[in-house]
């Protein structure tokens, strides 16, 4: 399986080598008829590629993928922002507001709801932005719930409980996947953009397995365009060498 760019440009590059060897000789044959009497009379034989034509057989395996491919500091960023999300949340919910005087329960709930995000956020895989705000949201929602429930969290009964499940639970839930928004949109938007690959089969043993309506010819019509390194006068005055097409 190869990357269909990158077969290509190894084609071009290999037409492009093949050009430049053969214009070696051709510099060669060029020393021979200079110092022949007889073949210096006539035109030094060059050949020229006028234009290339490959019918390329491919079968595509695997084409471009939905959603957003995550680098590792984009992973990091977004899971940093939700720390400090996280950690805000005392601040904004009462049953909540006391449960960093829990550190038995808040911390291995913080490190749960952690693990539970960055499996959501991995990296090199492509992955929608909205699955990512949907799973954590719920992640934080659970943890925080299963951490108030503990039987060691005395600040919360039976009853309270009730209301934080009717009361606070749907506010929390709507801020929380507000901000998760903001944080994925922010962090995706600066990223440098995901790699479109479209890997395909092109040796003969590859192909000799898959079904003929399967397999496609990409031609490829290459016409040659020479280029000569020309010095061009800089705006300062200076003259600098450039590749311009001859």
């Amino acid at each position: 399986m190869a990357n269909l760019g990158e077969v290509v440009g190894a084609i071009i590059g290999q037409i492009g080598r093949g050009r430049t060897q053969a214009d070696a000789e051709t510099v060669e044959i060029a020393e021979i008829y200079k110092d022949d009497p007889l073949f210096s009379s006539f035109p030094v034989p060059r050949m020229v590629l006028d234009e290339v034509v490959i019918d390329l057989k491919v079968a595509i395996s695997s084409g471009p993928t939905r959603g957003t491919s995550l680098t590792p500091q984009s992973q990091k960023e977004i899971l940093e922002r939700i720390d400090t999300l996280i950690n805000d949340l005392p601040n904004r919910y009462r049953y909540v507001q006391n449960m960093p005087d829990y550190p038995g329960i808040w911390n291995p709930a913080r490190v749960r709801i952690a693990e539970d995000i960055t499996d959501l956020v991995p990296v090199g895989v492509a992955v929608e932005p909205r699955t990512i705000v949907v799973g954590a949201t719920a992640a934080i929602q659970q943890n925080i719930m299963q951490a108030i429930a503990h039987p060691a969290f005395k600040v919360v009964t039976r009853k309270s409980m009730g209301s934080f499940v009717e009361e606070v639970v749907p506010r929390m839930e709507k801020y929380v996947r507000s901000e998760l928004e903001k944080i994925v949109e922010d962090v995706v938007k600066i990223q440098p953009p995901s790699e479109e690959r479209l890997d395909v089969l092109i040796s003969v043993s590859d192909l000799e397995s898959v079904p003929s309506e399967k397999i496609s010819t990409v031609r490829l019509t290459l016409r040659e365009s020479d280029l000569s390194w020309t010095e061009i006068e800089s705006g300062k005055g200076t003259f600098e060498k450039k590749l311009v097409p001859f």
